[in-house]
């Protein structure tokens, strides 16, 4: 599986996860902006088994509060919102 860095034209990012567990690096909150969306889905329905690990590019942005956030659920989602500064929220989850 491998690892994959959002881009600044990514919105929407569909992961497949059935080779093992995959990274999806997401920008810095500052860099991404103020309100900047981002959905990544469990593409390949094995998340469940090869987890997908949401994480950040910069240390010290947060996702919820932690370093990381995980799509454990096969055909699993999670849809996050940038604060501009440095945290990310996630405001969906399937």
């Amino acid at each position: 599986a491998s690892d994959y860095t959002v881009k600044e034209t990514d919105y929407a990012i569909e992961v497949d996860s059935s080779a093992g567990n995959v990274k999806v690096f997401v920008p810095s909150a500052a860099t991404a902006g103020k309100g900047r969306i981002l959905s990544i889905k469990d593409g390949g329905n094995n998340a469940q088994s090869n987890n997908i690990k949401i994480t950040g590019s910069t240390a010290g942005d947060l996702i919820e509060y932690g370093v990381e956030t995980l799509i454990t659920s096969n055909k699993g989602a999670k849809t996050i919102i940038s604060d501009g500064v440095r945290k990310w929220f996630v405001i969906g989850s399937v």
